[in-house]
């Protein structure tokens, strides 16, 4: 090996012996886990070089759990509402969920226009989407998070 060139291996192993396999960061009332990321970690280490310097090892969260205030759904479909007010009320914020359900933007009627496959509703990407009790022609709906999402609607609160 030339002067100045790194060994890789041996800053691989250097790097694998510094760092555990999980930290896990506990302030006030949430806890979160993470995994340290090696390879990364080599990256960062390698770009460096032997000129020296500070390297911060790469870390990942993989797992959280918070102590928050337990909130139960007002109605059938208002799931975005009630996750909406736990978080509000673990920052201090005490607000009814039916005023936050309200507050949502909505999109189309309340109940289809039509059945079958040529049904005309709201899109759920864009607004809350039929009614939060579940009732009308079509046991109401919720919203997704937006385009290309996992939805966060009634069918993921279920």
């Amino acid at each position: 090996m030339s002067r100045g060139t790194l060994d890789r291996q041996a800053l691989a192993a250097s790097v694998a012996q510094a760092l555990s396999e999980a930290a896990v960061d506990a302030r006030s009332r949430a806890r979160i886990i993470y995994r340290y990321d090696a390879q990364a970690t080599i990256r960062r280490a390698a770009a460096v070089g032997r000129a020296g310097g500070t390297v911060h090892a790469v870390r990942r969260p993989v797992a959280a759990r918070m102590v928050v205030p337990v909130v139960r759904q007002a109605q059938r479909n208002t799931c975005e509402s009630a996750a909406l007010q736990v978080l509000l009320a673990n920052a201090g914020h005490n607000v009814d969920q039916r005023r936050l359900q309200l507050a949502f933007p909505r999109s189309g009627p309340p109940d289809p226009a039509t059945d079958g496959v040529d049904r005309i509703w709201g899109d759920p990407d864009l607004g809350y989407v039929g009614r939060p009790d579940g009732g009308g022609t079509a046991g109401g709906l919720g919203s997704n998070r937006g385009p290309s999402k996992p939805p966060l609607g009634a069918s993921a609160c279920r």
